[in-house]
């Protein structure tokens, strides 16, 4: 009954993300913008996103830049956004390593770095982990699950909030930096 009801959830998710990514093809996409507290959001998910941590003897660590950070988002997209990133950085990353969420600003932006410890992208990968469908070679090759859709959804939302989405991977894991226009 419990693999029913996950493959329901998956499904579910995934027609979600397809119809998603037709609304932004159509640009049928309606944002409801009001400024938001960008620290409050990340607390939140990273409080969502514990007893998955927990479940692989991960710890969820976010250290917030000192002052405020808002902007103009649709709060419920970006809590999307956040949850797609730590969800790719927890189901990748080995056991009882830490996911780490730092927050900066510069004068027009504010800054989301999610830092995990996962080895499994090559640096030849970084050009298409935002297409659709795109799962790296070694997530293919252990058959993990996933639709290879989350990062494409995740890109999405960050151009339909004129932010950006980059990410970089080196010895010490792989690195996604969210950018998001700043109000004050």
């Amino acid at each position: 009954l419990s693999q029913v009801l996950e493959q329901a959830l998956f499904l579910s998710r995934l027609v979600d993300d397809l119809l998603f990514i037709a609304r932004t093809d159509t640009n049928n996409l309606r944002l409801e913008c009001a400024k938001t507290n960008i620290h409050d959001l990340i607390t939140d998910c990273c409080q969502d996103m514990r007893h998955q941590a927990k479940a692989k003897s991960m710890v969820i660590s976010f250290h917030p830049v000192a002052e405020p950070a808002y902007a103009m988002v649709d709060a419920e997209r970006i809590r999307q956004l956040l949850i797609i990133v730590l969800d790719n950085a927890i189901k990748y990353s080995p056991a009882e390593t830490q996911v780490q969420i730092n927050t900066s600003t510069d004068e027009h932006n504010i800054l989301i770095h999610v830092a995990d410890q996962g080895h499994g992208l090559e640096q030849s990968e970084l050009p298409f982990i935002f297409d659709r469908f795109y799962r790296s070679q070694k997530v293919r090759r252990e058959s993990l699950p996933g639709t290879g859709l989350g990062l494409a959804v995740a890109k999405a939302i960050t151009d339909a909030h004129q932010g950006k989405i980059w990410a970089q991977v080196d010895d010490t894991g792989f690195r996604i930096t969210i950018s998001l226009p700043r109000v004050v």
